[in-house]
């Protein structure tokens, strides 16, 4: 069903949506999609989702980067595993801390490494491994024996 109105529309949930010159809405099982324009004193376009159970307005674009939040927080999670076994196996003793294991990991948030123990002879040249494991992914490695009281 479409509904194409000169003020704004209501009804099934959407009276939480600002007032809009023009709107589109097409209405499925448990959403409605929400096309609005404004030309007023700047055009303005509004593309958005409502969960008709819920009731609560939710921007499509604030859903897509939630989404890729969530799939780049997996990956990075994943990443890390794969560094701390790696890590392991050349003898560190190393921990994730930081946005990746205390939350919240943003979209743009890097991964933290914490190294609690290394032989001498791999020190920094672990960050290596780390890298080629990290990928596309930011992080940091930061040395315990390093910090101010080596807390």
């Amino acid at each position: 069903m479409l509904v194409l109105e000169g003020t704004p529309i209501s009804g099934a949930g959407i009276d939480a949506l600002s007032p809009w010159d023009w709107s589109a809405a097409w209405f499925g099982a448990s959403r409605c999609v929400v096309l609005s324009f404004s030309f007023g004193k700047r055009f303005q376009a509004r593309l958005g989702v409502m969960s008709l159970t819920s009731g609560e307005p939710r921007t499509v674009m604030a859903g897509l980067l939630e989404s890729r939040r969530k799939a780049r927080e997996r990956e990075a999670r994943r990443r890390a595993a794969s560094v701390l076994r790696a890590l392991r196996a050349m003898g560190v003793r190393a921990k994730v801390f930081g946005s990746l294991a205390e939350g919240p990991f943003r979209l743009h948030s890097d991964a933290d490494f914490l190294v609690l123990r290394c032989p001498h002879e791999k020190k920094y040249t672990l960050e290596g491994v780390v890298e080629e494991l990290m990928g596309d992914i930011p992080f940091d490695v930061v040395y315990q024996d390093e910090r101010r009281g080596g807390q």
